[in-house]
């Protein structure tokens, strides 16, 4: 397995087969078509992905450490696939519809300004998570760990109380009808 440390790829500095199988420490990925294209046993520890695409990949068994994703396109990665080694995430302004995040612990992970629409998050822990100013449309929630998760500002969602775990989680009043949506309840 090959080892970078410090580098940034670019399209123009990517191998005909993609990025190589290896360690990627502190690395900056920019403009990168990764769409399809096979990450599984990969490590990226504190890197960066700017407006890159990694719609579709296979990423079982990467390691996502510190990675942080400004702009992806990142459209039905199952980061279940991973294991037990995704840590520190933090996406802005990037598109995760159709993803999954099932049975995975994810605390303290970021999303901001993300669409994270139909994305599964069925046992899922999230605890400490923030959903700023994401759209959760159709996302699903099932024993899911929320707790002291911020909410605040996330639109469309559903999520049912009895069914996950909400304690100390923020929401705003204009969230209520996700959280008591089930009950046929009017809120005006």
């Amino acid at each position: 397995m090959e080892f970078f440390t410090d580098r940034e790829f670019q399209t123009a500095d990517l191998p005909s087969g993609g990025l190589s199988k290896g360690s990627y420490d502190s690395c900056t990925f920019r403009g990168l078509n990764l769409s399809g294209g096979y990450l599984d046993g990969c490590h990226f520890l504190d890197c960066e992905f700017v407006d890159c695409n990694l719609s579709n990949a296979n990423i079982g068994g990467a390691q996502w450490n510190g990675a942080r994703f400004r702009g992806c396109k990142m459209v039905g990665l199952r980061f279940e696939t991973c294991g037990q080694y995704i840590t520190g995430l933090r996406f802005e302004k990037s598109q995760l519809d159709f993803s999954s995040f099932s049975g995975i612990a994810v605390q303290g992970t970021l999303f901001e300004d993300c669409s994270l629409r139909e994305v599964d998050f069925t046992q899922a822990d999230l605890s400490r998570a923030a959903f700023t100013r994401c759209n959760l449309d159709r996302a699903a929630f099932s024993q899911t760990n929320l707790e002291g998760a911020d909410l605040s500002t996330a639109l469309h969602f559903s999520i049912d109380p009895e069914q996950n775990r909400l304690r100390k989680a923020r929401f705003s009043t204009e969230g209520l009808p996700g959280l008591l949506g089930k009950y046929g309840i009017l809120i005006e």
